[in-house]
């Protein structure tokens, strides 16, 4: 059951929840106009994206649920710091659409799963890189070329960063003995 306490569990939420009834609070003491106009529009935009929210919700629970470890292990490697899985996860993050609101559930859904640290920073920064999502909106803007040039340098983007980033946190984090605590059996594992 959903409760009003649950609400701010993470200290980023209730500064989101407290900036927001600031805001509104002075809103409608210095400006009522504006007040109303930013209410109407906040109702309008809760009814576009609860659709997408419910369905990403329910995605990032199937995922969870589907993710075995033998199926983590296969498509993330095992211990999280194969280059193949940051690559895979760079795939995975890249189809997922770029706005928070529905690829965090998703992505939530893998790390609940198993996916351990490095794939999932790979997952978020291909989410919002490569966006494959705009293909067609740049295919009837810019053509075949420019958009087949531009998926291939985010890809490959991608690719480069996990790559750097699996390099720089099998290098210097998992060396220091803080792997434990950042990608090993703590928080991420």
């Amino acid at each position: 059951m959903i409760s009003w306490r649950s609400l701010g569990e993470t200290w980023g939420l209730r500064a989101v929840l407290f900036a927001a009834v600031i805001l509104y609070a002075g809103m409608a003491l210095l400006d009522p106009g504006a007040f109303q106009r930013a209410v109407t529009q906040s109702l309008k935009e809760i009814e576009k994206l609860m659709l997408p929210l419910i369905a990403a919700i329910f995605v990032g629970a199937a995922v969870k649920n589907l993710l075995t470890p033998q199926r983590v292990g296969k498509w993330f490697g095992k211990g999280g710091s194969e280059a193949r899985g940051v690559v895979n996860a760079g795939i995975v993050g890249s189809v997922l659409p770029p706005c928070p609101v529905v690829s965090y559930p998703i992505i939530r859904g893998f790390k609940d799963g198993g996916v351990k640290f490095l794939p999932l920073i790979t997952m978020l920064v291909a989410t919002t890189t490569v966006e494959v999502g705009q293909l067609f909106c740049g295919l009837a803007v810019f053509g075949a070329y420019v958009v087949g040039v531009r998926i291939l340098f985010a890809f490959a983007g991608v690719a480069a960063i996990g790559l750097l980033f699996h390099l720089f946190y099998t290098r210097f984090v998992g060396r220091t003995g803080n792997s434990e605590k950042h990608g090993g059996r703590g928080r991420w594992g």
